[in-house]
């Protein structure tokens, strides 16, 4: 099941984002933004949140050290 609506954006110039925090609104506006057509890098406190986002998404994950 996807965690996004089916959505149609409008053409924008491409931005590179970063998003903090995969929560139950995070994870879909994470989405939105990767889906619209902006390079998203996004971080999770939870590791394996964030490796599913990117599954979904196809985004970067951010390693802390």
């Amino acid at each position: 099941m996807p965690s996004t609506n089916p959505k149609t954006y409008e053409a924008v110039t491409p931005t590179r984002v970063a998003f903090l925090g995969l929560g139950v609104m995070g994870y879909p506006m994470a989405g939105h933004l990767a889906l619209a057509g902006h390079s998203v890098t996004v971080y999770n406190r939870t590791a394996s949140k964030s490796i599913a986002w990117c599954a979904e998404f196809s985004g970067l994950e951010a390693k802390m050290a």
